[in-house]
């Protein structure tokens, strides 16, 4: 995951800044993300999650969704990137059950503000997704990791601020 890249990260329960996968490394480039640029303008992180983390702590903004509602509220903005143009391939029929009412009933937040939010993800190019790592040790974890992934594919980002690297086997 490129953090310094970012002009926005969205922290679905990744406490990078604290437990995930290499607090070190992704401090030092979400300190960077964050740092005004020669134009002035600088990074931002918007948070969601239901306990407000070291990293959450350090959001722009916080939303504060209920546990296990990640994967909803990933695949709902992904659908709305993929309604108003983005790529959606052979997720098309996935994102066509997480609509936001979908996923605002189950977030409990609301459904215009997980649609502006993918607005802002799509918008804000590169942006970047992360899936919530230790706080998502629960039923939808998996889910939650892959629902993120999609999102960040729906969105382009995979390969720009993503990068997927085979596995040395």
């Amino acid at each position: 995951y490129d953090l310094e890249e970012a002009r926005l990260i969205l922290s679905f329960g990744a406490d990078f800044l604290e437990t995930w996968l290499s607090p070190v490394e992704y401090a030092r480039e979400f300190g960077r993300s964050g740092s005004v640029d020669e134009h002035g303008s600088k990074g931002a992180l918007v948070f969601l999650g239901s306990r407000l983390s070291l990293t959450g702590q350090n959001a722009d903004e916080w939303f504060p969704i209920r546990p296990g509602s990640e994967a909803a509220v990933a695949l709902a903005m992904a659908h709305v990137i993929a309604r108003d143009g983005g790529g959606a391939g052979p997720y098309q029929p996935v994102l066509d059950e997480y609509t936001p009412a979908v996923a605002a009933a189950a977030a409990g937040v609301g459904a215009e503000e997980i649609e502006a939010l993918a607005h802002r993800f799509a918008d804000q190019a590169p942006a970047v997704a992360l899936g919530p790592g230790l706080a998502g040790h629960h039923a939808n974890a998996t889910a939650a990791n892959l629902a993120v992934l999609i999102l960040n594919h729906v969105a382009g980002y995979v390969g720009r601020t993503v990068r997927v690297r085979n596995p040395d086997l």
